[in-house]
């Protein structure tokens, strides 16, 4: 059978998908690509088995259908090299000898029959489905992503739990020093569903999400997730296990409130924290009326840092530390100018909010202080 398709939009295609596969398979045909043609269109699977991606394509021209596995490097490699032009793919029947001819020339590459490709497991029978926008999708996941640790040993803590109440969904993040928790207000969904997101299929979710501007639907059985975009659908398998309630971390009662002007506090805080100790990176941050005094050491190498930002601050003058890269990763991942920490004393964890929220989203996020040495 043969087919005729376009390079730049195979070559687009392929790139994205193929960012699912794992770096080594056990078996063998898990490194390639599944193509799939029937009725002048070209669907393409690719799959680590836990996590599936799956796309179609309308083909220029096609004469028969076929199921065949090609080998993921090899075809990309090629496709970067070829210049914007129709394609024409031959696949031998028989042995499944994949040929590509070009206006210039021709190249032969081994395919596998697609029987071969093991099944995938699908959503059976969704006990929740709704719609979100995409946009909103893609904040979700990438104001709270960065809080969900690469732990393989936690693997319920190694994701974004999606948390459907009353309020709206949230999206929640932590890794027990810092929390996010990305609240969107919609009650699309039933109250009571919720979900694990593992890390990798999250990101990348968040890419596939920035290809696209419709809405997403989401369903879900107790098992396998499915999100559906314009042009493309990711299957995953859920995280077993029992998220940890993060509403009994969240303080209720932080009295004391700073707010300070994002880029001016993220600019002085990478600039003490070079002087701070190697292992701790902690800067302490001396807080009055009007102003924040940063300040780092490092008494092993005797340098040490500071620097003064103002403030606006209601409460009795306090000394509190942190980490210095997660508080600069969290005031990255907000997008207000000024932003808010609430604090009730330096043995507590600070809430840190955005001074103003986009409509219909309200982001909380959380660090856990440093014990003071100096």
């Amino acid at each position: 059978m043969k087919f005729n398709v376009s390079s730049a939009d195979l070559l687009d295609r392929v790139q994205t998908i193929s960012r699912v596969i794992a770096s080594k398979n056990t078996l063998e045909i898990m490194s390639d690509i599944l193509f799939t043609v029937k009725d002048q269109q070209l669907t393409l699977t690719a799959s680590d088995l836990e996590t599936t991606i799956v796309t179609t394509l309308p083909l220029n021209s096609s004469e028969g259908q076929i199921s065949v596995a090609i080998d993921t490097k090899r075809l990309t490699d090629s496709l970067r090299e070829f210049a914007d032009q129709p394609l024409d793919i031959e696949v031998d029947d028989q042995n499944f000898q994949v040929r590509i001819t070009t206006a210039s020339g021709n190249y032969n590459l081994g395919g596998v029959n697609g029987s071969e490709y093991p099944e995938l497991s699908m959503v059976q029978n969704p006990t929740a489905q709704f719609p979100i926008p995409s946009s909103t999708l893609l904040d979700a996941i990438t104001k709270t992503i960065f809080a969900a640790p690469d732990d393989k040993l936690r693997p319920v803590m190694a994701g974004i739990f999606v948390d459907n109440n009353d309020s709206g969904i949230n999206f929640v993040a932590t890794d027990a020093h810092k929390l996010v928790r990305y609240r969107v207000e919609d009650n699309s969904c039933p109250a009571g569903n919720s979900f694990i997101l593992a890390r990798k299929p999250a990101i990348i979710l968040q890419s596939l999400l920035s290809k696209d501007n419709d809405n997403v639907s989401i369903q879900y059985d107790d098992k396998m997730m499915q999100f559906s975009l314009l042009n493309y659908t990711m299957y995953s398998r859920q995280v077993e296990g029992k998220y940890p309630n993060y509403d009994a971390v969240i303080p209720k009662n932080n009295p004391f409130t700073l707010s300070i002007d994002r880029l001016a506090a993220m600019a002085a805080l990478r600039r003490t924290s070079l002087y701070s100790a190697e292992a701790s990176n902690m800067v302490k941050l001396d807080i009055s009326n009007d102003r924040v005094v940063l300040s780092a050491q490092d008494f092993e190498k005797s340098v040490s840092a500071t620097e003064t930002v103002a403030c606006q601050y209601s409460g009795d003058p306090l000394s509190i530390g942190f980490k210095a890269s997660y508080l600069i990763e969290i005031f990255k991942n907000i997008e207000s100018d000024n932003v808010l920490l609430q604090i009730a004393d330096p043995n507590r964890a600070a809430i840190i909010l955005p001074e103003t929220n986009k409509q219909g989203e309200d982001i909380l996020m959380l660090l856990m202080p440093m014990i003071l040495d100096y």
